[in-house]
């Protein structure tokens, strides 16, 4: 016998990041670290986090447009 249990779920396509490229400031906002082509410097982005799993937990920068799939984040800054 195999169960099955959905924790949680999207309502449709979420933008997600490993879960190692998300922090936190003293102040409690959670943020990324983005890493543009070319840049030598990554800029922080603030984010929403939504659900995890595997690894990985669903984003929405606060400021839209902020973030963009195939974005460079950087993992354990």
């Amino acid at each position: 016998v195999r169960v099955t249990i959905t924790a949680a779920a999207s309502d449709g396509e979420v933008l997600v990041v490993p879960l190692a490229a998300v922090s936190a400031s003293a102040g409690g906002v959670t943020r990324v670290s983005v890493l543009a082509v070319g840049a030598e410097v990554p800029v922080d982005v603030p984010v929403d986090v939504g659900i995890s799993a595997d690894g990985f937990v669903a984003v929405e920068p606060t400021v839209a447009g902020a973030l963009s799939p195939g974005d460079l984040v950087v993992v354990g800054r």
